[in-house]
């Protein structure tokens, strides 16, 4: 369902509230709390971005598995780019043309001025494998709006309480809504553990194993002494077909012998439950060889392939050092004006 302007006119006020309050004077980026959404019931974690002086406003990161991504990029464990792997709704303060026109053209719709570099509110859905894309969805306006002014809330009562948001065992101030009889909304801390949740909806074709084919492909792929180098990596350079653009993923395998790339395929990331593991058959389909052992760079490779390194009982591999593949990945990041 698409916002409507009362939903879109709270959360620019939630926003100008936000700057107004600068709660990056009082919260740093590592002080994370939570605001449970009075619609859905998601968990967001909320983080602040101001105190380095870059880049003022804040991220809603969706859910327990948004809050790990937001962990592990605190935590340096992030090997991709944060954008194609975080998942979270975003007001930023950016120069005016850096809006997208669809913002330019609600910010005139509802009468708002903004002057300056950095002044312009600008929001925007970040989904892995996704490029950031404006809000379109009245459940995400609703949502950040109601974040936004917890997080003024949150900020004011820190200032009065420099320890509020410290706790043992794990616990993250969460801030939770309860009805009240008028249909008002009642604001209050609860001190929660984060909780696993399904944040969104999976629309992931997944691969249904053949066994009759695989049986066929043990008695005719031979055994070998090769190492193959296996990757899954996002293009930096969006596509767009319909809808949202997104970033492409990238299946690539080479064989360090011969330090050629043996199988190389672009798709959608929606798409990998399906498309690695048949390209990963159809590769040893054409080679009629399995290799002794799997390397990749990270192990959410491997998932992908489990039910097939099972039933061959291949050897895998994580090195976190440089790869032959790298020069593979540099060229083709060159070749689509990526870094």
């Amino acid at each position: 369902m698409q916002p409507t302007e009362k939903e879109w006119t709270r959360l620019y006020e939630a926003a100008i509230a936000f700057k107004a309050a600068k709660p990056w004077n009082i919260l740093e980026n590592g002080d994370i709390f939570a605001v449970k959404d009075p619609n859905s019931g998601l968990t967001g974690y909320c983080c602040i971005m101001g105190a380095g002086g870059e880049l003022y406003g804040m991220a809603l990161y969706l859910g327990k598995n948004g809050l790990d991504t937001l962990l592990a990029m605190f935590n340096d464990e992030i090997n991709e780019d944060p954008i194609f792997v975080q998942h979270c709704l975003m007001l930023s303060f950016d120069d005016r043309e850096d809006l997208h026109p669809t913002e330019k053209e609600m910010i005139k719709k509802l009468g708002l001025k903004f002057r300056g570099r950095g002044a312009w509110p600008s929001f925007r859905l970040h989904q892995p494998g996704y490029y950031p894309w404006p809000l379109e969805h009245a459940h995400d306006v609703s949502y950040l709006a109601a974040a936004l002014e917890q997080a003024i809330e949150v900020a004011s009562a820190v200032s009065e309480d420099p320890q509020l948001l410290l706790s043992n065992n794990d616990l993250l101030l969460h801030r939770v809504a309860t009805p009240q009889p008028n249909g008002a909304l009642a604001w209050h801390n609860e001190w929660l553990l984060p909780a696993d949740e399904d944040e969104m909806e999976s629309d992931q074709s997944s691969y249904v194993q053949n066994e009759l084919l695989l049986a066929q492909l043990k008695k005719t792929a031979k055994s070998s002494q090769s190492v193959w180098e296996i990757d899954l990596f996002f293009i930096p350079t969006p596509v767009m077909e319909q809808g949202r653009p997104y970033f492409p993923m990238a299946l690539a395998v080479m064989d360090q012998d011969s330090q050629q790339i043996i199988t190389m395929h672009m798709f959608q990331q929606s798409e990998a439950s399906l498309v690695v593991p048949q390209k990963f058959i159809e590769l040893l389909q054409m080679i009629k060889q399995l290799p002794d052992k799997l390397v990749a760079p990270k192990p959410e490779v491997f998932p992908y392939l489990s039910p097939i390194l099972d039933y061959f009982s291949l050897k895998c591999f994580t090195h976190r050092g440089p790869m032959m593949l790298d020069e593979f990945k540099h060229s083709l990041f060159a070749q689509f004006g990526g870094h």
